[in-house]
């Protein structure tokens, strides 16, 4: 008897009607009322169902690498409830499958990169092996498995995720995304880098990053961008890690900053962050969200430069257990020193360390409030690795990114995490 149930839950499990059919088995008491079907690789969609599936009848996905309508999918759940979506995937196979389970969904058969172009696509035995890396592909084809047997290679189009919703308006038409899937092997970040965040911001993220470590999670740029546009890591699987979107952080945050037009001098609108240091919750809040970067982490030291970074050094070097080292201005520092100097814009100047502040092999996080066109702190980073200490991070509260600072840690190797980020100087 045991044999036949199993059989037919199976085939309830791949019919549209399953969900009411396995209602009624529940009822009937033929089978557990605590079972919950899956469609997704590791249960992704009953993880996103205990946030959304409660809140909403009907609903909206985006799913990037969708791969098959049924199998391994994040979103097959929802279409079931009745939910609508988008789904985007290269293989050119997956839009007849698409077409004949999923009617309802749009299906986009492309690939999606930062820039539009046509490149080569490894389609292998197992669909869900497909890759437009000929690095990975050839690592594929010396495994024996049969899934990983290349069967073929093809031009396939890439397009950016904006221009590829922008066309979709229509069907969209004004709805919210509640979730976004991304399972693209490995092309995550130029999923994320050409989407349009202020017209198309998914209230959840499913994303798959290979060997994600929650200890170490401001390695990974995927992490630190999502971070950066107001996600919170919520959930994760052996492959997958869920981001919830909180909107509240960011208008908190901004709405307690003071805006100071021409100060120090006509034409600057100076950002007066003491307005948030005084609210001691808001305060609170910037120091737990710098933190939670670091869980798990040794961190030995924490930098912060003159002169509002020691404020923010301070409570965050409480909150890690670690250390504090200062970065003066010049002559303000009684042992010996090393320095460096950098271009402000009435001319140079000079930042120092103590020598001993740092040593060889130490694990540090630089902080500071405010960053700019990016002089002090590309001056103290030559200072910290001059010293041999070892950057894990460099946190701000606020990034003005119509300056050239973030751009300049980029180029040098590092990633500037920051609260707010303005990308004008209006009040």
């Amino acid at each position: 008897m045991k044999k036949y149930l199993n059989k037919i839950k199976l085939f309830l499990s791949r019919n549209r009607l399953s969900l009411i059919l396995m209602r009624i088995m529940q009822e009937l008491r033929i089978t557990d009322h605590d079972i919950n079907l899956s469609y997704a690789q590791e249960g992704e969609d009953l993880i996103l169902a205990s946030y959304l599936l409660r809140q909403k009848h009907r609903g909206f996905y985006v799913d990037i690498g969708a791969n098959h309508p049924k199998k391994f999918s994040n979103s097959y759940l929802y279409y079931l409830h009745g939910w609508q979506g988008i789904a985007i995937d290269p293989w050119p196979e997956a839009k007849e499958l698409f077409a004949r389970y999923r009617p309802d969904d749009i299906f986009i058969n492309c690939g999606v990169a930062n820039k539009d172009a046509d490149l080569d696509y490894y389609c292998f035995k197992s669909s869900l092996m497909n890759t437009f890396s000929a690095e990975d592909a050839k690592s594929l084809e010396s495994d024996p498995d049969e899934g990983c047997r290349l069967i073929e290679k093809k031009q396939i189009k890439v397009r950016k995720l904006k221009d590829i919703l922008d066309e979709q308006r229509g069907f969209i038409a004004g709805r919210q995304i509640d979730f976004m899937s991304i399972d693209v092997e490995g092309g995550e970040m130029a999923v994320l880098e050409s989407n349009d965040w202020s017209r198309y911001r998914p209230s959840f993220i499913a994303i798959e990053i290979h060997s994600f470590d929650l200890s170490r999670t401001n390695e990974f740029l995927v992490h630190n961008y999502l971070a950066e546009k107001g996600y919170e890591l919520i959930a994760k699987t052996l492959l997958t890690a869920i981001y919830k979107y909180n909107p509240v952080d960011r208008s908190y945050f901004d709405e307690r900053i003071r805006k100071i037009p021409d100060f120090p001098k006509e034409g600057i609108l100076f950002y007066d962050v003491t307005t948030l240091f005084e609210d001691a919750a808001a305060f609170k809040l910037v120091i737990d969200r710098m933190a939670e970067r670091y869980a798990g982490q040794k961190i030995d030291k924490i930098i912060g430069i003159d002169a509002r970074g020691f404020l923010l050094a301070s409570t965050l070097a409480y909150k890690l257990d670690a250390g504090i080292s200062v970065v003066r201005k010049k002559g303000k520092l009684p042992f010996k020193t090393i320095g460096a100097s950098y271009e402000k814009e009435y001319g140079p100047d000079i930042i120092e360390m103590h020598e001993d502040t740092i040593k060889p092999g130490e694990t540090v996080v630089i902080t500071d409030d405010l960053l700019a066109t990016g002089g002090t702190i590309m001056a103290a980073v030559d200072l910290v690795e001059r010293l041999g200490g070892k950057i894990a991070g460099i946190e701000f509260l606020v990034n003005l990114s119509f300056l050239p600072g973030y751009e300049k840690l980029k180029t040098r190797g590092y990633r500037a995490n920051f609260l707010v980020g303005y990308d004008n100087e209006k009040v």
